[in-house]
């Protein structure tokens, strides 16, 4: 009846939600990569690369946790699961307070490569993730026929 059809259209609208929250996340790290690039041939100086980089750790962490909001009330526990060591990361990153960059630090080679490869990571986890999301929306659809 009525219930399912409700918790059936939920389930679809968080599947949604999930998957456009997660292309956020994507773009983002896509422009983190990008002014890591500008930033390795001198197009940008590192006080304007760490503004630029820093401003979007926050609104991650908050679009991270909404994901997992979504999931959790939507039901999809194996995709919270599989989100939430990462969320922990970013949230222990936050309040050990070593989540931004610094501009006297952006030359440390080994700062510099930790941070790139933690932005490398988070990229191919959010791809691997914008398919099981993908994957999670049709079936969700299909549900709903």
């Amino acid at each position: 009846g009525s219930w399912f059809e409700t918790m059936v259209a939920f389930g679809v609208m968080a599947s949604i939600g999930a998957f456009t929250l997660n292309v956020v996340l994507l773009v983002s790290l896509a422009f983190k990569i990008i002014t890591f690039a500008d930033l390795d041939m001198d197009h940008i100086n590192p006080p304007d690369f760490c503004k630029k980089v820093n401003r979007l750790v926050l609104p991650e962490c908050v679009v991270h946790c909404a994901i997992c909001v979504l999931l959790i009330f939507s039901g999809h526990w194996l995709l919270f699961l599989i989100n939430a060591p990462y969320l922990g990361y970013r949230i222990f990153l936050i309040k050990e307070n070593k989540h931004l960059m610094a501009p006297e630090k952006v030359y440390d080679r080994e700062r510099k490569k930790a941070e790139q490869q933690q932005i490398i990571f988070g990229l191919v986890f959010c791809v691997a993730l914008f398919f099981l999301y993908l994957y999670s929306l049709v079936m969700s659809m299909m549900v709903m026929k």
